[in-house]
């Protein structure tokens, strides 16, 4: 009944399913257990049954990010988080190239593990199988080569943008552009950074005004819930269902929609702050929020779509923490000119 339920299966008959299902292996997860390294040979598949597995690819770090010498070059991206009925390490069945990214449990997960020769010698033993089975992963592919092929060429201008050393302002009407060309038609998207003079989070572009809701016309304050789950959790908030989300208490300061909410995170790479106790700690302060909605239609976001937002905030993040010290140091300087001048 589950494996009906697994695109790549979908069109197999109850005989098939059950072959499918006499060649799994059950492997169960705990929290953040890896399933595959990159690197790693890759011989086998893998459907999950419950719980997600992240996708992650190992990327040179940021400079901003490093803590010192000796730390590591490398990091490790989400690229892809994967649910229930989803299947990834398929690659392992076309070649025998090593894996290409790494595969871990985000939480309590159970995965059906099969073996690539094992799958092999079901699909050859009947023609009308393999059409049945090999179509369904020809279109998977091509649908995440089709994300992947989006995602290049968002960040790539993106990254051309950031690159130009715009002002603060100019550069979120440049990310609300981008993220707006890419939403589902009928969504909106804004931009809000903090403001340190009011200490408020100031709306500085918004992609469209007429659907724009009214509650959301003002300044949004650090305490309001959706705030401090920004500052506290540092990743995105996704409601695919707003209307029947309780985890945000104050729900009537951001509209009365029904739809699907996205809010991602702009957060400073790393700032020092003193504790009471004399010692000093690493903070990542909020400096901004990407706000994206479908005020109508739930689910309206899908997982690819929702990573590549993220993707955006946090290139976003790096090009206005940047800007912003650009500014402050264009201030100084006028400053310190204007006093010289005036004596």
């Amino acid at each position: 009944e589950f494996l009906s339920a697994v695109q790549l299966f979908s069109r197999l008959s109850d005989d098939s399913l059950k072959r499918i299902a006499a060649m799994t292996v059950t492997v169960k997860a705990e929290y953040n257990d890896t399933v595959f390294l990159e690197g790693s040979a890759g011989d086998s598949f893998f459907i999950i049954v419950e719980g997600e597995v992240l996708i992650t690819k190992s990327v040179p770090k940021s400079q901003s990010a490093k803590s010192g010498p000796g730390a590591s070059e490398k990091e490790d991206k989400v690229i892809a988080t994967l649910q229930k009925g989803d299947f990834f390490g398929e690659m392992a069945l076309l070649d025998e190239a090593p894996r290409s990214a790494s595969a871990k449990s985000k939480g309590q997960t159970i995965l059906l593990k099969i073996q690539r020769d094992t799958f092999w010698k079901f699909v050859e033993s009947d023609a009308a199988v393999a059409l049945q089975t090999i179509l369904p992963l020809a279109r998977t592919m091509s649908d995440r080569l089709r994300q992947t092929t989006l995602e290049l060429a968002t960040v790539y201008d993106l990254s051309k943008i950031f690159a130009s050393g715009q002002a603060k302002k100019e550069l979120c009407g440049h990310v609300t552009d981008q993220i707006k060309a890419i939403l589902p038609e009928g969504s909106f998207c804004a931009v809000a950074l903090w403001n340190e003079f009011n200490e408020e989070f100031e709306w500085m572009s918004v992609s469209d005004k007429n659907i724009f809701p009214d509650e959301l016309r003002r300044n949004l304050a650090k305490t309001e819930s959706l705030m401090k789950y920004l500052e506290e959790k540092r990743e995105p908030f996704l409601a695919d269902n707003w209307k029947e989300d309780t985890r945000i208490a104050d729900k009537n300061l951001y509209g009365s929609h029904e739809g699907t909410l996205l809010a991602l995170p702009l957060v400073k790479s790393r700032d020092v702050e003193m504790l009471s106790s004399g010692r000093w700690i690493a903070t990542y302060p909020l400096i901004g929020l990407i706000y994206c909605s479908h005020p109508s239609k739930a689910q309206a976001f899908s997982r690819p779509l929702a990573h590549l937002l993220s993707s955006i905030a946090h290139l976003s993040s790096t090009a206005l923490e940047n800007s912003a010290f650009r500014e402050e140091e264009t201030a100084r300087t006028s400053y310190a000119l204007n006093r010289r001048t005036s004596f």
